[in-house]
């Protein structure tokens, strides 16, 4: 397994924020930021540099949700 395979997508801003597993797919992070105005995000290896990243570019999430 290489590091792609572990790559995370922090979504501050976008129709779901959170802490995805997936870009492409059903409820991927693709999905959420396409065609949204003003979307952030940005790929991660650690969970803790993604949280980071939104709480950063969204200060209105308290819990930050996980998709799988």
């Amino acid at each position: 397994m290489n590091n792609k395979d572990n790559k995370i997508y922090a979504v501050a801003r976008g129709k779901k924020p959170g802490i995805y597993s997936h870009w492409d797919g059903d409820n991927g992070a693709k999905e959420q930021v396409h065609k949204f105005p003003h979307c952030r995000f940005k790929g991660f290896f650690d969970y803790r540099l993604a949280r980071q990243y939104i709480r950063l570019h969204n200060e209105n999430i308290e819990n930050i949700p996980i998709f799988d």
